[in-house]
């Protein structure tokens, strides 16, 4: 029983060293790299954050002058 916990925690402790991929692909046939336990690999998602951003920021526009002055 000791032996399996053991087992188990190391296990469990060596995990987080495991890297993480999706079951996707890229535009060039390589594997979604994620990261692993300890850090993450941002380069997919940063494509997306940018676009996000746009979307979001991109409507407003800077007041204009006489819309300051009233």
């Amino acid at each position: 029983m000791g032996v399996a916990g053991l087992v188990l925690a190391v296990i469990g402790l060596a995990a987080p060293w495991f890297p993480i991929d999706l079951d996707q692909r890229d535009a060039y046939g390589f594997p979604t790299r994620c990261g692993n336990g300890f850090s993450s690999n941002l380069t997919v998602a940063l494509g997306w954050l940018l676009v996000t951003v746009l979307l979001v920021g991109g409507g407003r526009t800077a007041p204009s002058r006489t819309d300051l002055l009233s």
